[in-house]
């Protein structure tokens, strides 16, 4: 919203369901983390970009452990680096992290940590209820900057678009959360952000809560939902009763659709509109 100039409403939006009064703009979600990213390199393109990002990593995963945090283990940290962009988005599980790179897991698990406190990735936490359901009890890590997340994962971070359907919807979906999470902690009264899933694997990317009401968001890099695409924030919505205020899917529609019950498609663009 900062780089487009505008003051974003959209967690606010979510809990009232208006979306009356909104101008919707259809600016490519690529085009936007590219915008959305560290200043020094804020919609820059080519060699710059990549040398940028390149030595912002070596600071992060080499000098700074080795220099200022004085790590026993330092020289493990790109790799834990690497093995977390690898997984964001997905459940965070230290002991088969700290095997990957051959460290002990007390060891993995403080350096992930570290990275937490030095707003670089953050662990999200799973939502659940005491009801008689098998829900998830590990987080999902994400990272704050979705172009460095990209950079990591081995992207072309001057053209996002060619970045392969599965890859990009991991893209979306982490600059999702980072766009709630910035906009939460301008929040008068910060939401709680969580996902939902349940042992059978079906979810919700996230999840926002007040004391008494509740928002689901999926994110899906598409046009066409199907019925199918809907089967977790309608078990979301079974479960939360009487506090599920609705459901969103933020897509590639371009206007805000009831698609049933208080479920709504909503343009990526409401991010910042």
């Amino acid at each position: 919203a900062e780089c487009m100039g505008k003051t974003s409403h959209f967690i606010e939006r979510c809990f009232s369901r208006d979306w009356s009064s909104m101008t919707f703009d259809h600016n490519p979600v690529t085009t936007l983390i590219r915008q959305a990213t560290y200043p020094e390199i804020n919609n820059t393109k080519g060699p710059i970009n990549q040398q940028w990002l390149n030595y912002y990593l070596h600071k992060i995963t080499i000098e700074d452990p080795q220099h200022l945090y004085k790590l026993e283990k330092a020289a493990a940290m790109p790799m834990l680096l690497q093995s977390l962009a690898n997984r964001a988005g997905s459940l965070v599980n230290d002991s088969q992290i700290a095997q990957d790179i051959n460290i002990n897991t007390v060891t993995a698990r403080t350096y992930r940590h570290l990275l937490e406190k030095t707003f670089i990735i953050n662990a999200v936490e799973p939502w659940f209820r005491n009801v008689n359901k098998r829900l998830v009890k590990t987080g999902k890590v994400f990272f704050y900057d979705t172009l460095l997340l990209a950079h990591l994962r081995r992207h072309n971070t001057s053209d996002l678009s060619k970045t392969p359907p599965h890859e990009l919807g991991h893209l979306f979906e982490n600059f999702v959360w980072s766009e709630l999470t910035k906009l939460n902690a301008l929040e008068t009264y910060p939401v709680n952000i969580s996902f939902f899933r349940t042992r059978e694997g079906v979810g919700v990317d996230f999840v926002l809560e007040t004391y008494d009401q509740l928002v689901g968001i999926e994110v899906k890099h598409a046009e066409t939902i199907s019925s199918k695409d809907l089967h977790g924030l309608r078990e979301l919505k079974s479960l939360a009763t009487t506090s599920f205020t609705c459901g969103i899917v933020l897509c590639n529609t371009k206007r805000v659709i009831e698609i049933e019950k208080d479920i709504f498609l909503v343009p990526f663009s409401a991010l910042w509109a």
